[in-house]
């Protein structure tokens, strides 16, 4: 991973991603790392010309803050890797593919705010509508987060199109960068709904055993709740999620499971986007 992108709202949450992205990029040696700020309030704020005066030193405060966070990040990255910044005004889930292709983005991290009560109900978060445009690597990092290296990670799966889903550079990518323990877990909602499923398990099985990876079939109503009491058990640092982008009448009726992870994890959860 040479390149890390981090968005930040210069909340607490945001620095805790920031801390976690910095351990991480110590690890891998990572080349770069860039803290992205989008200042979606000022896009919002263009077109009323009385508040144009103020826009100005509210933009100097930003980019102040930025420059402090830049000098904190570098002492907790260390030396050897570069730490920079960029601020634009724009909507922050519209933008952030095209900054990943221009910036060569392998990886983006972000706090998740938001999560509970009427704050949830109202606004989201925007890890939630990150996940929901972003063709590139997520990690999403709550605020309980221990800051420390996963070296256990689960890995769930539905058991569904397992080739088209795992067999992918960007998956085998991560796994060889992580090299952590690797723990395979698919929750079925009721006993015995893997049983006809053994070629999907057998791809499961050739694609991941190079990883020495074990296999965890197991049962709950609720597939968050298995696979959160899965990792708490197994005292795993990281969930890894593949999540497959929804269009239309999808988005609208389906229940995304990673969604609900990244709503309810207690350690991070680092997204992979299938087509």
């Amino acid at each position: 991973m040479k390149s890390i992108l981090l968005l930040t709202d210069f909340s607490d949450n945001a620095f805790l991603a920031a801390e976690y992205a910095c351990m991480l990029a110590k690890k891998w040696k990572t080349e770069h790392l860039l803290i992205f700020y989008a200042d979606q309030a000022n896009t919002a704020l263009e077109s009323m010309p009385t508040v144009a005066a103020g826009r100005e030193e509210l933009r100097n405060e930003t980019i102040h803050t930025l420059e402090v966070w830049q000098d904190s990040l570098r002492q907790l990255a260390g030396p050897g890797i570069e730490v920079s910044f960029l601020m634009e005004d724009t909507i922050l889930e519209s933008r952030i593919n095209r900054i990943c292709e221009e910036k060569m983005i392998d990886l983006v991290v972000m706090g998740i705010t938001g999560r509970t009560g009427m704050e949830k109900l109202l606004i989201g978060s925007n890890a939630i509508r990150v996940m929901g445009n972003i063709r590139y690597p997520l990690l999403i990092v709550p605020s309980e987060t221990v800051v420390e290296y996963p070296h256990k990670v689960v890995l769930a799966t539905d058991l569904k199109d397992v080739r088209e889903k795992m067999d992918t550079p960007l998956l085998l990518k991560v796994l060889d960068t992580l090299g952590s323990d690797l723990l395979v877990v698919n929750v079925s909602q009721a006993e015995g709904d893997v049983t006809g499923l053994r070629d999907q398990i057998g791809d499961t099985h050739s694609l991941l055993d190079k990883y020495h990876a074990t296999y965890h079939y197991i049962s709950d109503p609720d597939i968050v709740t298995g696979i959160n009491d899965f990792t708490s058990e197994k005292e795993a640092g990281l969930i890894i999620a593949l999540h497959r982008h929804q269009n239309g009448l999808a988005a609208i009726f389906r229940k995304s499971v990673s969604k609900r992870l990244a709503w309810h994890s207690s350690i991070p959860v680092m997204v992979l986007p299938v087509s």
